[in-house]
């Protein structure tokens, strides 16, 4: 497993990710690329014989929770082959991806997640917060929105308790 920057990211890695993520996520409308909305700062690796079978998007930036300034490692677009799932891949990338965090000054790892479960394993916890950020889509940005996020999940790396009500994205949605 190995976590690079984006900007280093092979060609031929960038194909296969499109190609998980397509799997993936085949029952939204995922384009065909390797991330959702926006470019991740790193990437999440999971290979087997120098194959991609398991993916994430990292991104790092500072956000406003409840009023206090964080500094957030993002998770956007776990994924695992489909050949590949329920061996602990999933779960030995976020081990990987907070072991990497924990190493570099990160309060806290945010996510959302349609299926909470794999996460609530991990010590991850569902905060249900109102969120302000900015609507992009198809490269093109649409304003700002505050919503609440029922699948919005945290995990505290700071030692606060983990339960927050609101959050300032200061960018986009993962």
């Amino acid at each position: 497993m190995r976590i690079i920057h984006d900007i280093a990211l092979a060609e031929e890695d960038e194909d296969r990710i499109t190609e998980l993520l397509m799997e993936a996520f085949k029952d939204y409308k995922y384009p065909r690329r390797s991330y959702f909305k926006q470019r991740p700062h790193f990437r999440c690796l999971y290979e087997k014989s120098n194959y991609i079978i398991g993916y994430s998007g990292l991104d790092y930036r500072v956000m406003n929770i409840d009023g206090k300034v964080k500094r957030v490692l993002g998770i956007i677009d776990l994924a695992v082959d489909i050949k590949y799932r329920n061996q602990g891949i999933a779960g030995a990338m976020l081990e990987e991806i907070e072991s990497f965090s924990k190493s570099r000054n990160v309060d806290l790892i945010l996510l959302f997640a349609d299926n909470p479960g794999i996460y609530e394993k991990f010590g991850f916890v569902t905060c249900n917060a109102e969120c302000t950020l900015f609507m992009i889509d198809e490269h093109k940005t649409y304003g700002m929105k505050t919503d609440k996020y029922p699948e919005i999940m945290i995990k505290s790396l700071d030692g606060s308790d983990g339960k927050i009500a609101k959050v300032d994205m200061l960018g986009y949605l993962y």
